[in-house]
């Protein structure tokens, strides 16, 4: 009998034909003889592009309660040709693989940096499997949760494809893979779950045990999460939308510490209904979706705010939703699942058109364009300090401000080149030809040409290769030619670059005006127009600054005058320095008492100025935010613009994110003014407890009663 807190998920088969055989038959090596194959030499090596993936069965333990995974997994190549083929798989690292064999015969591996490395495996069109045995231990990861993570709790379970907890062959070898798949899981009686792929049959019981079977015609999305859900559902056509979450019961008082925020049916009904009238949106400007459901799933509430795989959006809160964020995730059901953006530039296909796409959303919801323009100026002064984005990656400095600011701006231009009509045409039909398949940057632009008639390499390359900050600076005078007709005249020069754009004028008379477009080829491109009325004004449209990630000056004078203005340039790796200076001076004795609290609020307050500092970057406030094993750091600049970032206390992790915080609760505000430092308390006792507080600390540190006094006037205003 199997214990109740031990969870087995069971024959995760990926397969096109055999998808009902059992890892331990599939071992046996299809009573295949092995001494068929030519001996491991390389006179018999073949590629790996001329090997296919045909079936991954898996046979996945977990002890929830030794937050321990044991799997076991058959994996069976195919090929046309005969011989013996070394291949590359991911893993994570906690993991320790034990043995790899082919028709009970070991094969030479090694296991490094994520890497397993298999020598001499043998395929045919009928190949034995390859079985990998390996088990890993994940203690609760409270210095981060994310869909990179392995979530092993006691009372969740959270796998993600881009967890790297399965074997995934290595793209890059050329390696074809095509399986479906169809997926068995057991859990403990009241546990749920929730998995990507398409559930087959209603969850039947066996032995105290409940299993659950999915299944997909598609690689599917290796993703499930199980915990003890509520369950609420509304329709949509002849799909449903339902959402999975911790309920809130009516007695239950409030808690100090909070990992699961328990919510109300009525307000996840209403999130399911805000979800329903974005996936009905996407729909229609995209390929309508393509799956029998949608579902929202609560996750514990340590880190993070939400992220997206297929047929499911994983959030710590369903409660209280942030609409673009949430917006966001959704896109990434077309996005990232349901197309496979690969290559050089597929952050930009994947993240940044997920992102634009919840800007069309804010603008069909809300008739908003503040989403388009909020983060303009920011963007603007850094772009010559960005990384092309066409080879931005995850480790690439400012990944999250190319990617989630510049990147969905240039589909926003592609939109103005083309207009709204071809535009949507082209994502309809880039949609369209790769369900289910990977898709190119090269695919997109092919497709965009195609669509306009025209080549628009010129676009793509200027702005998707180039870090220039452009800049259009308009001259002008008005000559009358006879009582009737008068003519404007003058040239548009644009500094820092030699793009091209197609950009609007707007002449201005007493009670007329004409709008002229101009295309910009060159430094300087002259000008004329004649017009029936007499031109007191002309300057670049209002629609200008929102469609063009570019300034835009009437005047030479006017250009000087905004660049003396504009705050410099935040160096890339400043919020890496930032996270080393907190680091150094907080991690020790970080308790989270309410002292400690504010002397980390403090000492982080102190190393943000310092690197802002010795940067010349002007920002006027910090929120100081630390939650269970985190700090979280919200920097809100003098431009309007924001930057948030977290640093593990357990580890020497850090990562920092352009966003809106959802809640941010029990912070100490500080405001920079007149190059000082100040606080703001919620109450007068808040006020005085932390006065103590510094006074001891000051004086510990050997400070005089008048060093102390200064430093009490500084940060308290008094």
């Amino acid at each position: 009998m199997l214990s109740k807190n031990k969870v087995f998920i069971v024959n995760m088969v990926f397969c096109i034909v055999m998808v009902t055989i059992s890892v331990i038959n599939i071992s046996r090596g299809q009573e295949m003889n092995f001494s068929d194959f030519p001996e491991s030499n390389t006179k018999n090596t073949i590629n790996s592009s001329d090997v296919a993936v045909t079936s991954y069965n898996m046979d996945v333990e977990i002890f929830p309660e030794n937050h321990q995974l044991k799997i076991k997994a058959a994996v069976v190549l195919t090929s046309e040709k005969k011989g013996n083929v070394s291949l590359n798989f991911n893993l994570r690292d906690e993991f320790k693989v034990e043995k790899i064999t082919q028709a009970d015969k070991s094969l030479k591996f090694t296991q490094r940096n994520r890497n397993i490395a298999i020598e001499g495996i043998q395929v045919a069109a009928n190949s034995p499997p390859l079985i990998f045995e390996y088990h890993g231990i994940f203690e609760p990861p409270f210095k981060s949760d994310s869909m990179s993570d392995v979530i092993v709790y006691e009372d969740e379970i959270r796998l993600t494809y881009t967890s790297g907890w399965y074997l995934e062959p290595m793209w890059t070898s050329g390696l074809k893979i095509k399986p479906s798949s169809k997926i068995s899981v057991e859990v403990p009686d009241g546990f749920t779950v929730v998995s990507g792929d398409n559930q087959e049959q209603p969850p039947r019981q066996n032995n105290g045990l409940i299993c659950y079977q999915f299944s997909s015609s598609t690689h599917g999305s290796l993703s499930f999460a199980a915990a003890k859900f509520a369950r609420t559902i509304v329709p949509w056509d002849d799909k449903t939308i339902e959402a999975y979450y911790f309920p809130k019961k009516p007695d239950e008082k409030p808690q100090l510490i909070v990992t699961k925020i328990k919510q109300k049916q009525e307000d996840v009904r209403e999130t399911l209904e805000i979800s329903k009238s974005i996936l009905e949106f996407y729909s229609d400007k995209f390929v309508p979706y393509p799956y029998s459901r949608f579902s929202l799933v609560q996750k514990s509430n340590y880190a993070g705010y939400a992220y997206g795989v297929q047929t499911y959006v994983v959030m710590n809160n369903l409660s209280s939703v942030n609409e673009k964020t949430f917006a966001h995730e959704i896109a990434h059901q077309w996005w990232g699942n349901l197309i496979h953006p690969v290559g050089q530039g597929e952050r930009w296909l994947t993240e940044s058109l997920a992102e634009y796409s919840a800007f069309l959303y804010m603008e069909h919801a809300h008739n908003s364009r503040d989403v388009v323009t909020d983060s303009r100026e920011f963007l603007l002064s850094q772009m010559e300090n960005m990384h092309p984005i066409r080879q931005t990656s995850f480790d690439t400095p400012n990944y999250n401000n190319i990617v989630y600011k510049i990147g969905p701006h240039v589909f926003h231009m592609l939109r103005y080149i083309v207009g709204d009509e071809q535009f949507f045409e082209i994502v309809k039909i880039f949609a369209e030809k790769n369900i289910y398949k990977n898709a190119t940057v090269s695919d997109f632009i092919e497709i965009s040409e195609s669509v306009h008639g025209s080549s628009l390499e010129w676009f793509f390359s200027q702005w998707l290769d180039k870090t220039k900050n452009p800049a259009f600076v308009l001259e002008s005078q008005t000559v009358q030619h006879s009582d009737s007709t008068y003519s404007v005249q003058g040239a548009i020069t644009q500094y820092n670059t030699d793009y091209r754009m197609p950009l609007e004028i707007e002449i201005v008379g007493e009670d007329q005006r004409e709008k002229q477009r101009i295309w910009i080829q060159s430094e300087k491109t002259p000008f004329k127009f004649n017009v029936s009325f007499n031109a007191t004004n002309v300057r670049f449209t209002e629609e200008m600054p929102y469609w063009i990630l570019a300034d835009f000056f009437n005047s030479e004078q006017e250009r000087q005058g905004a660049s003396e203005k504009r705050p410099k340039q935040l160096p890339p790796r400043s919020w890496e320095v930032l996270f080393k200076l907190i680091r150094s001076k907080i991690v020790r004795d970080c308790n989270y008492t309410v002292g400690t609290e504010v002397e980390i609020a403090l000492e982080a307050e102190q190393a943000v100025r310092l690197v802002c500092s010795e940067n010349s970057y002007e920002y006027k406030e910090i929120l100081i935010c630390p939650m269970e094993g985190i700090l979280n750091i919200y920097t809100f600049f003098t431009d309007g613009t924001f930057s948030g970032g977290g640093i593990s206390i357990n580890s020497d992790s850090s990562s920092s994110n352009t966003g809106r915080s959802m809640a941010i609760r029990n912070i100490t505000v500080w405001e920079i003014r007149d190059d000082k430092v100040h606080i703001k308390f919620r109450t007068e006792t808040d006020k005085q407890k932390i006065k103590q507080i510094f006074i001891e600390r000051y004086k510990k540190q050997g400070k005089s009663s008048r060093e102390i006094e200064q430093l009490l006037k500084m940060f308290f205003q008094e």
